[in-house]
């Protein structure tokens, strides 16, 4: 156990991965040194404060030790980001009904509209879904076409805030922007989407210019995590987890 304690925190004190973190954190967990977990919890969502998985661990220890409120509070967080996520519900939806997949295109436009209910862009793919269904369409046809992910303009029919958004929720910059760009093309007075457009662009020249600087930083930190995975793999044989 000792031995354990002592190549965590040296892992810990020296910035792992994100996957690195969740493991030995859940490691930590199981070998009930809750309090530790709930220390490094803190520390690290300082550092990625939307780590989701992370979150959960951290208010599934303040309910291990009895803290109901500290932990109903991150569980709202999870909750927020969850729902932050839904807009995927939405894209899947929009595929489906473009391949006539559609019993599988309502269960998703449903999904998110059991959390958006007001949305009219899923509230029109289910319409459609269901004069489909009206019309004698029993299930998903099986000669859908399969659309290759990188086919340009694929789901250019599909390009709406909604979908820009969901790319901008995991990250891909570039193909929000493209999207709001082709909302404009095709709705060209839509000040909101004009002025998302604008806000994104600028965070995308600001990560282009800081991307190389955080690259070197991540490098420096794996070399150090390597270096001390080096040191300790001849000692790892004789760890015994709990």
């Amino acid at each position: 156990m000792e031995k354990n304690t002592a190549l965590y925190d040296e892992i810990l004190k020296n910035g792992p991965s994100q996957t690195t973190l969740h493991i030995v954190l859940a490691r930590m967990k199981g070998e009930g040194r809750i309090n530790e977990v709930i220390k490094w919890c803190m520390t690290f969502l300082r550092v990625y404060p939307k780590d989701i998985h992370l979150r959960m661990l951290f208010a599934e220890c303040y309910l291990a030790i009895g803290s109901v409120g500290q932990a109903e509070a991150e569980f709202l967080k999870v909750s927020s980001m969850i729902n932050d996520l839904l807009p995927v519900y939405a894209r899947l939806a929009g595929i489906y009904a473009k391949q006539k997949r559609f019993v599988e295109a309502a269960g998703e436009a449903e999904m998110f509209l059991a959390h958006h209910p007001d949305d009219s862009e899923m509230r029109e793919i289910l319409k459609i879904v269901e004069e489909t269904r009206a019309d004698g369409a029993a299930g998903p046809d099986p000669e859908w076409p399969v659309l290759p992910d990188d086919e340009e303009g694929s789901l250019v029919n599909f390009a709406t805030p909604t979908i820009a958004e969901l790319y901008f929720s995991q990250g891909q910059l570039d193909a929000a922007v493209e999207t709001y760009e082709r909302v404009l093309e095709e709705h060209p007075h839509d000040n909101v989407s004009a002025e998302r457009l604008a806000q994104l662009k600028t965070q995308l020249e600001t990560d282009s210019i800081s991307e190389t600087k955080a690259s070197r930083n991540v490098h420096r930190q794996e070399k150090k995590v390597l270096a001390i995975l080096e040191k300790w793999l001849p000692r790892v044989g004789e760890i015994k987890y709990g």
